[in-house]
């Protein structure tokens, strides 16, 4: 599949008109800059995709302060689970469960992950350390 039909067909599964959810590939941002809307976040999400990932990082849910405004990706279970979509494209790619959250969620799903411990709280010299041992070990 294209990685633009990904790109879309991933963005689409998100619900659209929530409240307090933001879709940065849908809505528009009050602080974005003309030329960084929903059509130019999904055209970057599109190109991130043009790859041959190794890993897919899933974690809670992306941040408010980076994909909102990036519209670069970071796997959240919903699309997963709509997914399961990035799972079936990429299936040599090693799925990663960021925190005790995304493990449960992926755990319940049935998909194999490797879990590391989420960034946040202190945590991040951690998350470092075992996303590195996973990386040499895809070398191995």
């Amino acid at each position: 599949m294209s990685n633009n039909k990904l790109a879309k067909l991933l963005t689409d599964t998100l619900p659209p008109g929530r409240r307090r959810l933001f879709n940065p590939w849908r809505d528009r941002c009050a602080d974005d800059l003309p030329s960084n809307g929903p059509d130019a976040k999904l055209a970057r999400l599109a190109a991130h995709l043009d790859c041959n990932p190794r890993f897919i990082l899933c974690g809670e849910a992306p941040s408010y302060r980076g994909c909102r405004h990036s519209g670069i990706a970071f796997t959240s279970e919903h699309l997963l689970s709509a997914l399961q979509m990035l799972v079936k494209e990429f299936p040599l790619a090693i799925v990663v469960a960021v925190g005790r959250k995304a493990e449960r969620s992926l755990k319940s799903m049935g998909i194999l992950y490797k879990p590391v411990r989420h960034p946040a709280y202190g945590g991040g010299p951690e998350f470092a350390r075992q996303l590195e041992l996973l990386v040499r070990g895809a070398h191995g």
